[in-house]
């Protein structure tokens, strides 16, 4: 059967709570995106607080090496009788030395890797990166929670004026989500139309 055999299907209360029907599931899809989006900026905030962290202790460690180096010099050009002891810690620091660069060649990787998903996340959240991943990450984060509150504020709301329609309609108190009362609504509103043309053949 088409509408125009059910009229009570374009009843105005049931036209405004399909409407608000829409619109609680755009704002779901929305709370669900800005809660997404929130946990993204949260863990690149968590990932470029290591990557500092460890930038700073390889710096620190390379500061050792070139003590520890000048000392195993000294040391080989003073005591013959160390000599063999010298180039092995030599050895070691040059191996140190090694792994520092490589650690710090894969810090600059992950570094690269993180500013690039922090400009991805940049665009869809707002904001510049021109004071760094961490400030950024750090008012991005609070925008988004603001927005998803927000959303979640008006998507009850919705959800508010949706049963007060319903409740309008079926004499009954509809409480739950949107869909719920539309559907309490088409039923109240089919079962009137009924009545009313039962003794019509």
């Amino acid at each position: 059967m088409g509408d125009h055999a059910e009229p009570w299907r374009q009843h105005p209360v049931l036209e405004a709570l399909r409407e608000l029907e829409q619109r609680d599931r755009e704002l779901a899809a929305r709370i669900e995106e800005l809660t997404q989006l929130e946990a993204e900026i949260a863990s690149l905030r968590a990932e470029a607080a290591r990557l500092e962290i460890g930038v700073v202790c390889g710096a620190e460690a390379q500061l050792g090496s070139a003590d520890d180096r000048a000392a195993a010099k000294r040391t080989l050009a003073t005591a013959q009788t160390a000599h063999a002891d010298a180039e092995a810690r030599l050895a070691r620091l040059k191996a140190e030395a090694e792994r520092i660069e490589h650690e710090a060649a894969a810090a600059e990787q992950i570094a690269a890797a993180l500013a690039e998903r922090a400009r991805a996340l940049a665009e869809r959240a707002g904001g510049d990166l021109d004071q760094g991943i961490e400030p950024w990450a750090a008012r991005a984060r609070a925008t988004v929670f603001a927005q998803r509150t927000h959303a979640e504020g008006e998507r009850v709301q919705v959800q508010t004026e949706a049963s007060e329609l319903a409740s309008s309609v079926t004499g009954e108190a509809v409480a739950g989500d949107v869909a719920l009362a539309r559907r309490a609504t088409e039923r109240a509103l089919e079962a009137r139309h009924q009545l009313k043309h039962a003794g019509n053949p």
